[in-house]
Order: C-alpha cells, then structure tokens, then sequence
C-alpha cells in the first residue's frame, strides 16, 4: 500500500492536500511537531470522510508530497471532534520499528498538544492495537474501484509467457498500475483472485485470474480493484517481465491472505 507523505518529521507546519486529486492547498502553524512523517494511504475513505491517517516510523527524512510504499504494524485509535479518526501506523517497505511504551507516550504527548491552540478541539486517544487490527481497519476503508465489462480476445502474449489474461475495455485513461484485485465471472459465485495490469494507452484492464484457465471472450466479468502493487514498468527482456509477474502473482496471493 502506498502513503503521501503531508508533513515532515520534526515540523510544526501542517500542509492540507486535497486527499483525491493531491494538490496542494495551504499550510499552517500547530502547536506540536510531527514526531514521524505523517500523511494518508491512497485510495482509501476513513470514518471521517477523509482518506485513512498514517504514520510513517522511520528515520528517513521524507519530504511533503512523496509517496512510499508502507507495511503496516499496527494502528492507534483516536476521536477528533466526536469522530472516528483513527491512525495507522507503518513502516517504509522492507523496514522494521518496535512499538514500545516510549513510542505510545510520543503519541500521547501529540495528540494532546497538536491543536491546542484551537479553541474547543477535542482529541480522545485510546488503545494501541496491533497488524491484525490496522489490516481490518485498512480492508474495511479501502476505495472500491469496480469496472464490469465484456471480454475482448487479446494477442495471447500474455498466455505464451505463462499467465494468460482477460481482458476488458477501461473506460478512461486515469489509471494506470498493476493491482490485486478481485473477478467475479457469473452472479452468485464466489470471485477470483486476480493480478491486474491497467493499461491507459490500450484502455483496458488485463487480468491473470490465478487458478483459472477458462476461456472467457464474450463474456461479461466484473473486475474490483483491491490494492495497487506497483507502478507500471516498460520490460525489453521477457525474462524479467517473467519473472515479475510472477512476483506480482505472489503479492496478491499475499493480499488476499491477510
């Protein structure tokens, strides 16, 4: 999953992004410095109407706007203004951080003086939890990006480099990226897992639906994207684009296991 970073580690200064389009909108001054880099995950919606707050655990000085793939490890909850406005907290991609006492009282001591210079701000912090925790509260405020369409016979590329795919119109050319997703064949029957690749220049979804072999042309499938694994790449070797589907299979296997 992917979080952009608002504000800097060891900043008082609060930028505002609109959280869908990210563009920048305006700063201004708190009453605490941010104790890690702080930001949202991308392509979710929070009890509060806004996407789900993150904390990034790290010692890495990332900069306002920058975007990173994170690996949850736990998630503290939090009541703004009489709202659900929970926080997960993460780590940068292939990095570690040890939740102890020290660094809840961190947080505590935050939450408390952040906006205290606003006149009637309420903040409730309550309990730390752990992974299992932040992956329900994650899943559960995902964005849900459903396309449906007919399967449209491909060049069968895909099929000779070992992952045969389906295909289905895009109706615009917004998104972009490889994502775990899931595929639904007929009304009433249980999805598929399914790795697939949005192309905006063909406009088309490209699905591998793991462990299923059937040809699909003609048929209406319904394809809802679940979390994006990475960015798309341009491949000159077929070895390595091999060899990263093949790690683009595992990662939603990954997924749907959580």
């Amino acid at each position: 999953m992917q979080v952009f970073i608002e504000n800097e580690a060891g900043s008082d200064k609060k930028n505002i992004f609109n959280e869908k389009t990210l563009e920048y909108r305006k700063s201004y001054t708190v009453s605490a410095r941010y104790p890690f880099p702080y930001g949202f995950l991308l392509n979710t919606t929070s009890g509060d109407g806004d996407n789900l707050d993150c904390f990034v655990l790290t010692k890495k000085p990332l900069k306002s706007s920058h975007v990173l793939n994170v690996e949850p490890i736990g998630m503290f909850e939090e009541i703004e203004d009489g709202e659900e406005d929970h926080k997960i907290l993460a780590v940068p991609a292939g990095e570690s951080w040890t939740m102890d006492a020290e660094t809840e009282d961190i947080f505590r001591y935050f939450s408390a003086k952040v906006f205290s210079h606003i006149p009637g701000k309420k903040k409730v912090l309550g309990r730390f939890l752990g992974v299992e925790d932040a992956l329900k509260l994650i899943e559960s405020s995902m964005d849900k990006r459903v396309y449906a369409g007919i399967v449209q016979k491909g060049s069968g590329y895909a099929g000779r480099l070992g992952y045969p795919t389906v295909n289905i119109p895009l109706p615009d050319d917004s998104l972009s990226g490889i994502y775990a997703a899931r595929v639904m064949i007929k009304t009433g029957d249980a999805p598929y897992m399914a790795a697939v690749f949005a192309d905006p220049q063909r406009k088309i979804l490209e699905a591998h639906i793991l462990d299923f072999n059937d040809d699909l042309v003609g048929q209406e499938i319904t394809i809802e994207l679940r979390e994006k694994i990475r960015e798309t790449e341009i491949f000159g070797d077929e070895e390595k684009l091999r060899a990263t589907i093949a790690r683009d299979v595992k990662a939603t296997r990954k997924y749907f296991k959580k």
